[in-house]
C-alpha cells in the first residue's frame, strides 16, 4: 500500500493519500492503524481528514465493512470528520450504508467522487453536534 499523511497547506485538516489495486478489509485495517498511529503521537481532540483511496476495486462485504469502521472508533479515531474521495472507482450503493455505521461510531463520514466537493464540506464550519453547518 502507498500511504502519506501530512497536515495540509494552510492547515485545518489532514490530507491522507493511499492506493492500491484493490480496497479490502487488511488494506482498510493498515490504513486506520497508521492514521491512528499519527493521531495519537500529535493528541488531536478532534481532526478533519481529507482521505484519498486511489483503488480501480473494492472487494469488501458489509461485515467487514462493518468491523473496520468499529475498529477505527476503538483505536481511536473517532470525533472526526472524514471526506472520503473514492479515485478510479465510481461510489458504490454501499456508501450510505458505510456513512451510517462511521456516524454511529462518532467518525462523521461522507463519501465523494470529486476532491473538490470534499474539501468544500471538509471545511465548513462544525456547528458542534455533530453535523455539518
Amino acid at each position: 500500500m502507498e500511504l502519506k499523511i501530512k497536515p495540509a497547506a494552510g492547515g485545518g485538516f489532514l490530507e491522507v493519500a493511499a492506493g492500491a489495486e484493490t480496497v479490502t478489509a487488511a488494506f482498510l485495517n493498515e490504513l486506520i492503524d497508521a492514521i491512528a498511529d499519527y493521531l495519537a503521537r500529535r493528541q488531536y481532540r478532534y481532526v478533519k481528514i481529507l482521505l484519498i483511496i486511489t483503488a480501480p476495486r473494492a472487494d469488501l462485504s458489509i461485515t467487514e465493512t462493518y468491523q473496520a469502521w468499529q475498529r477505527a472508533s476503538r483505536k481511536g479515531i473517532s470525533h472526526t470528520q472524514i471526506a472520503y474521495v473514492m479515485d478510479g472507482r465510481p461510489l458504490s450503493a454501499l456508501a450510505r450504508f458505510v456513512e451510517a455505521i462511521a456516524q454511529n461510531r462518532r467518525i462523521l463520514l461522507r463519501f465523494f467522487e470529486h476532491r473538490d466537493a470534499a474539501l468544500e464540506w471538509l471545511t465548513v464550519e462544525s456547528s458542534g453536534n455533530g453535523r455539518v453547518a
